[in-house]
C-alpha cells in the first residue's frame, strides 16, 4: 500500500476529547494510503480517531522520540501508559516543539502518579498500641507499614507488638516473660496462640495487653475478630470464664486517643446463706477498665455467676448455676434486662428460687442506674423459674431476705 504522506493530507477541525480544554483544534489527516511510514522522530499509524470522519479508519502522524512515544488515540486506545491525552500534532513539528510537549506529558503524568503513591502510602499506615510505663494506659503511633499480603502483614504487626518500643515510657503489649507461639487466620479471625507464661501476667496489664493487640490487628483488612489461646486452649479470664473473640469496638478510645485507665471498684454481691433460704451481703473490690466496654451491670452479673470469692466462701454460698452464659444485658429507664441463657433454668445448689432471683435483684439494684431487673431465658421472659416463680415481672430489691453476714 502506498505511503500516507504520499496519500491526500487534509487538515481537521474538532474537539479531541481532554485537549485544550474542549476547544477545537487543528490535526493532520491522511486520506488513502495504507502503509505506515518511519523515520527517526515521526511514523503514520492507522486507527480510528474518536469524533472524527463517522468513526471510519483515517492515517495520523505519531511523533516519537527513542522508546518514548507522544500519546494519541489508536484504534480508540492512548499509547503511553494507557492514559488518554490527546495532543496536537502537527506536519513538520519541530523538535524543541516536541521536548516542550514531552515534559507537558511527564508532568503530567508525575502528578497523577505522585498523587497515587501517596494515597498508597497513606492506605499503608497504621496505628500500633503500646502500654505506658505504669502499664495504666495504652497509646498509639504511626507505624508505615512494608507488607501487603495479609499473612505478611499480620507477621510485621505482631513483631511492632512485641518489640521494646522506642521510648522508654512505653511498653510493647507483647513484651514480657511469656511467648507467643504461632497465629492462625479463620475466616476473618485472627487467633494468636500463647505460652503458659501469658497467664502469669497481673489482671490490668493483661487486659491492656489485649486491647492494644486487639486495635492493633483488626486494622488489618479482613480481620475483623482477634481470639487469644493458652497452649491451644481458649483465653480465661480471672474467673474462669471463656474471654472469647474480641473485635475493636469492645475497646473504645476516649478524646485523647488513649485507653480509658484501669480502676479499682467496689461491688456489693449478694450471696446464699448455709440454709438457701436468704441473702447475704458481701463486698468484693475488682480492678475495672471501662475502655473494654464490659458494663457495670455485666460485671455485676459476671460475679454471681462465679460464686463467692475465696476469702468469704466458708461463709456464703453460690446461687446461680456455674454453666449459665450471659446473652445480654441492656439498661432502659431504670429497668436493667439481663438475657442468660438455658442453663440458669437448671439449679445445683440447694437454695430457693427466691434467694436466686432476688441475689440478682438486689446485686444490680445497687448500681446507682438500676431500681428493677427483668430476667429473660434466650430471650424469653414468659417463662417460670422453678415452677413458682415467673420471669414475666420485674423484681426490685428486697431486703426482707438479706440477712446479717460477714
Amino acid at each position: 500500500m502506498a505511503n500516507p504522506f504520499h496519500a491526500e493530507e487534509r487538515r481537521e477541525r474538532g474537539v479531541l476529547p481532554g485537549f485544550r480544554g474542549g476547544k477545537e483544534a487543528f490535526f493532520p489527516v491522511f486520506v488513502g494510503g495504507g502503509k505506515r511510514c518511519s523515520s527517526r522522530f515521526s511514523r503514520g499509524e492507522r486507527g480510528v480517531l474518536p469524533g472524527f470522519r463517522g468513526g471510519k479508519e483515517v492515517f495520523f502522524q505519531v511523533f516519537l522520540e527513542g522508546e518514548v512515544f507522544f500519546p494519541v488515540f489508536v484504534g480508540g486506545r492512548g499509547v503511553l501508559a494507557g492514559k488518554f491525552l490527546v495532543f496536537e500534532f502537527l506536519m513538520g513539528v519541530c523538535m524543541k516543539r516536541m521536548w516542550i510537549l514531552a515534559c507537558l506529558v511527564f508532568v503530567v503524568l508525575g502528578v497523577v502518579s505522585c498523587g497515587g503513591r501517596e494515597e498508597a502510602d497513606r492506605g499503608m499506615v497504621y496505628n500500633i498500641y503500646v502500654l505506658n510505663k505504669e502499664e495504666s494506659r495504652i497509646y498509639s503511633r504511626e507505624y508505615v507499614a512494608e507488607s501487603t499480603e495479609q499473612e505478611d502483614l499480620i507477621e510485621e504487626l505482631l513483631a511492632q507488638l512485641v518489640a521494646p518500643a522506642e521510648k522508654l515510657e512505653y511498653r510493647a503489649p507483647l513484651s514480657g516473660n511469656f511467648e507467643l507461639l504461632g497465629f492462625s487466620v479463620e475466616e476473618k479471625q485472627l487467633i494468636l496462640n500463647f505460652d503458659e507464661q501469658y497467664k502469669g501476667l497481673p489482671l490490668t496489664t493483661e487486659v491492656l495487653a489485649r486491647a492494644a493487640v486487639v486495635r492493633t490487628m483488626t486494622q488489618i483488612k479482613g480481620i475483623d475478630y482477634v481470639s487469644f489461646q493458652i497452649r491451644s486452649a481458649p483465653l480465661t479470664d480471672s474467673m474462669g470464664n471463656m474471654v472469647g473473640i474480641m473485635s475493636a469496638d469492645m475497646f473504645i478510645d476516649n478524646a485523647e486517643s488513649e485507653i480509658n485507665s484501669a480502676e479499682k471498684v467496689r461491688v456489693r454481691l449478694y450471696f446464699a446463706n448455709e440454709a438457701g433460704d436468704r441473702l447475704v451481703e458481701t463486698n468484693r473490690t475488682l480492678v475495672y477498665n471501662s475502655s473494654t466496654n464490659v458494663s457495670m451491670e455485666r460485671l455485676v452479673v459476671e460475679q454471681l455467676i462465679a460464686g463467692p470469692s475465696e476469702q468469704v466462701r466458708d461463709q456464703v454460698y453460690p446461687t446461680i448455676n456455674p454453666e449459665t452464659k450471659i446473652i445480654s444485658i441492656a439498661v432502659r429507664d431504670g429497668i436493667c434486662y439481663v438475657n442468660l441463657n438455658e442453663n440458669f433454668l437448671t439449679q445445683i445448689y440447694s437454695v430457693t428460687s427466691d434467694v436466686t432471683i432476688y441475689s440478682i435483684a438486689n446485686s444490680l439494684s445497687e448500681l446507682s442506674n438500676i431500681n428493677k431487673v427483668q430476667i429473660a431465658i434466650n430471650g424469653d421472659s414468659n417463662v417460670v423459674f422453678r415452677e413458682n416463680t415467673s420471669l414475666a415481672v420485674t423484681y426490685g430489691r428486697n431486703l426482707d431476705i438479706v440477712v446479717t453476714g460477714p
